[in-house]
């Protein structure tokens, strides 16, 4: 359970969640605002989990995998899976896409980060886990945004990052237990 929420944290901490602190809001610019990206500083904190989890290489390697998988904006992908009712953003009004490219998009992102996160534990025991966890990234978008919209009437894929990265937490928690 512990690794589940450790990891629906990070997705968080990817997307932006730890500004809402305002000590570290206050150190949003310059070199401190460079290491306190949300994409950098989750990649730190799995690196300490990974390697005190199984062991130092895996943790380099499997920190690595997350660093690529996350790195670029989810943004596009997000806004056009979209919630129930409406998909939206500049990449869907500007360039005319549609629901149907955003499951695409998704589903490849999701599988991308799953098989990376995958070959990194080539170096322990291989855990294909991370392949369905991350394919599960169109589903899980569509219920944070849903889920978001229903509370706060706006859109907006906040809820849908520890959704998806708790699903990750699964994943890494059958790679564990293995």
């Amino acid at each position: 359970m512990m690794t589940v929420l450790f990891f629906a944290l990070m997705g968080m901490i990817k997307g932006g969640w730890h500004w809402r602190i305002k000590p570290l809001k206050a150190l949003d610019h310059g070199v401190a605002g460079f290491f306190l990206d949300g994409s950098r500083l989750s990649t730190l904190f799995v690196l300490i989990w990974a390697s005190l989890s199984v062991d130092t290489w895996t943790g380099l390697w499997f920190s690595i995998a997350w660093f690529l998988g996350n790195i670029s904006s989810m943004g596009e992908e997000a806004g056009a899976i979209g919630r129930a009712g409406r998909i939206w953003g500049p990449y869907v009004e500007k360039l005319g896409r549609d629901r149907e490219f955003g499951l695409k998009m998704g589903m490849m992102r999701g599988v991308y980060l799953g098989a990376l996160l995958t070959l990194a534990t080539f170096t322990s025991t291989p855990s294909p886990w991370f392949i369905v966890a991350g394919a599960s990234f169109p589903l899980a978008y569509f219920a944070g945004s849903t889920l978001h919209w229903k509370i706060h009437k706006t859109d907006s894929w906040a809820y849908a990052e520890p959704i998806y990265y708790g699903i990750i937490g699964i994943a890494a928690y059958y790679w564990l237990k293995q």
